[in-house]
């Protein structure tokens, strides 16, 4: 998770927003990885309320 540099992070209520917010706080540390929160998603599976993709930068080898 230490290479992780951006989070989409989507939701199928944007009322959901704290607590993916506070999800995110409990995977990563200050100031974590930036994040976009796109609510209002309709997933292709009904029971799903979310949806995280994530961008990690892995260092090259010396």
């Amino acid at each position: 998770m230490d290479h992780v540099v951006s989070l989409n992070i989507f939701l199928s209520d944007i009322r959901h927003r704290q607590a993916a917010i506070d999800a995110r706080a409990e995977f990563f540390s200050a100031p974590g990885p930036s994040a976009t929160v796109v609510g209002g998603v309709d997933f292709a599976f009904e029971d799903l309320l979310v949806e995280i993709s994530a961008i990690a930068v892995l260092p090259r080898d010396p």
